[in-house]
C-alpha cells in the first residue's frame, strides 16, 4: 500500500465511528449442476460505492459504504458462456458516523480498505450459512488479505449498478477477462 494511501486511512480512521453494519441485498443461484468432469474456475467479485449523508437535526453527518462481494464457480472455458454452478453475491452497508473533517482520498482510501475489511466477518459467516442451507461443498473464504479492489466509486445514492467488481484468484479467469476487455473472442 502506498504511504500516500496510508496516511489518508489513518487520518479517516480518526474521523470515523462504525455505527453499524447491515445485510442490504443477498443472491443465491444455482443455475446449472456441477458437472464432474469439467473443472471449475473461482471468480470473485470486490466493489465497493460510498455516499456521504449531510447531518440533519436529528444525526450528525455520516458515511454510508456499500461493500459488495461475491463469489461465482464456472466451467473453465475460452468462451464467456460457459455453465455457472454457483454464484453466492451478498451487498453490506457500514455506516459510519463523521466525527471530523476529512477529505475525499482519505475516504476513498479508507472505503477501499477499512470498510470491505469490516464488512469481512459478515460476508464469510454468509457465505458458510449459504454452503450449509444449500448442503454444497464446503468453499473457503479466507481471511481479509487487503488486497486492492481495483477501484472505489462515489455516488449521489447508493446504487450497486455503479459498483466496479473485480475478478480475481484464477490467472485463466484474468486472462479471460483480459480478452474480453480486448475485444478477442476464442472459442
Amino acid at each position: 500500500m502506498a504511504i500516500g494511501s496510508q496516511k489518508a486511512i489513518k487520518s479517516a480512521v480518526g474521523a470515523l465511528k462504525l455505527k453499524d453494519i447491515v445485510l442490504h441485498e443477498a443472491r443465491f443461484r444455482r443455475p446449472n449442476e456441477v458437472d464432474s468432469e469439467t473443472p471449475a474456475q473461482e471468480l470473485v467479485k470486490r466493489a465497493v460505492v460510498f455516499k456521504r449523508v449531510a447531518a440533519t437535526d436529528d444525526a450528525g453527518e455520516c458515511l454510508r459504504i456499500l461493500v459488495g462481494l461475491g463469489i461465482r464457480f464456472a466451467a473453465v472455458s475460452e468462451s464467456s458462456d460457459g455453465p455457472i454452478y454457483l454464484e453466492i453475491e451478498a451487498d453490506f452497508v457500514a455506516e459510519y458516523e463523521v466525527k471530523s473533517d476529512l477529505t475525499e482520498e482519505a475516504i476513498t482510501a479508507f472505503a477501499g480498505f477499512n470498510a470491505v475489511h469490516n464488512v469481512w466477518p459478515f460476508w464469510r459467516q454468509h457465505v458458510y450459512d449459504i454452503v450449509n442451507r444449500g448442503r454444497l461443498k464446503h468453499i473457503d473464504i479466507p481471511l481479509y488479505s487487503g488486497n486492492p479492489i481495483g477501484g472505489v466509486s462515489v455516488s449521489e445514492v447508493v446504487d450497486k449498478s455503479k459498483a466496479k467488481a473485480k475478478l480475481s484468484k484464477n490467472s485463466k479467469a484474468q486472462k479471460l477477462l483480459n480478452r474480453r476487455r480486448r475485444g478477442v473472442r476464442s472459442h
